[in-house]
C-alpha cells in the first residue's frame, strides 16, 4: 500500500512540473490571426457585349472599382488609372484556333500606363498574372497565313533583326522579373510564326494600404489576375 501511495505521489509531482520555466501551468496559444485573400479575375469580367472598356471613359475608374470591391468585400477605397486609353479592359479574338484573352491592357504604343489601388487595410502581398502584350491578325484575301505582333521588341543593329526587350512591368517599384518578353520567328518560306507568349506569375511583398502597377509605351503588358493577401 505504502509503495502505491508513493508512486501516485511521484506522477502527481512529475505531471504538476511540466510546465513553463516556474514550474507553472503552460497557457494555450494565443488564437492565430488568419489572413484574408481575395482574388481579382478580369478575365471574368462581363464586357456586356462591347470588345472594350477604356480609360477614356469617364464610368470606367468606377466599373473597375466596382468589379474589385465585388472581389475583395468591399476592401477597396480607390481605384485611379492613366487616362486616354492607356490603361483598358478589353477581350482580344483571334482567328484560326488562338481563341481570344481578356484582361487589364496597361500602357499604350507611345504613352506608359499605371493603376493605383487603395485600400481599406494594409496588402501583405500581391500575386500577379501577367503576359507580353500580343495580337494575332489574319492575311488578306487568299493569304491563309497568321500574323503576330508583339510588344516590349528592340532592334538588333548587328544583326538587323527584332529582339525580346527586358521585362518592365514595376509593383510598387519592384519589377516582376519573371515576366516572359518573346520575339518574332518564321518559317522556311519567311511566314511569322504565331507563337503565344507565356502566362507569367510572380508574387510581390506589398506591407502598404496601396498598389501601384505600371507599365512602358510600347511595353504594353495584359494583366490576367491580382491575388490580394491581405
Amino acid at each position: 500500500m505504502k509503495t502505491k501511495l508513493l508512486t501516485l505521489l511521484l506522477c502527481s509531482l512529475l505531471f504538476s512540473g511540466c510546465g513553463n520555466a516556474e514550474g507553472g501551468p503552460v497557457d494555450p496559444p494565443g488564437p492565430v490571426d488568419p489572413s484574408e485573400t481575395y482574388k481579382v479575375d478580369f478575365s471574368k469580367y462581363d464586357l456586356g457585349g462591347v470588345e472594350q472598356i477604356q480609360s477614356s471613359d469617364p464610368t470606367f475608374k468606377t466599373k473597375i472599382l466596382s468589379y474589385i470591391n465585388s472581389s475583395c468585400s468591399n476592401q477597396a477605397e480607390s481605384f485611379e488609372c492613366t487616362e486616354n486609353n492607356r490603361v483598358r479592359l478589353v477581350n482580344n479574338s483571334f482567328p484560326g484556333d488562338f481563341g481570344s484573352a481578356q484582361g487589364l491592357v496597361l500602357a499604350s504604343q507611345n504613352y506608359d500606363g499605371e493603376i493605383t489601388i487603395t485600400f481599406a487595410k494594409e496588402i501583405k502581398s500581391v500575386t500577379i498574372k501577367a503576359q507580353q502584350y500580343y495580337n494575332l491578325t489574319s492575311g488578306y484575301q487568299e493569304d491563309t497565313h497568321i500574323y503576330p505582333t508583339y510588344d516590349s521588341q528592340k532592334w538588333n543593329e548587328e544583326t538587323s533583326e527584332y529582339v525580346p526587350d527586358e521585362p518592365t512591368l514595376e509593383i510598387n517599384e519592384q519589377v516582376m522579373s519573371s515576366l516572359v518578353n518573346i520575339t518574332y520567328s518564321y518559317d522556311d518560306y519567311g511566314y511569322t510564326i504565331p507563337v503565344v507568349p507565356p502566362i507569367c506569375e510572380q508574387k510581390f511583398d506589398i506591407n502598404s494600404e496601396t498598389l501601384s502597377i505600371t507599365a512602358f509605351a510600347s511595353q504594353r503588358v495584359r494583366i490576367y489576375e491580382l491575388s490580394f493577401e491581405f
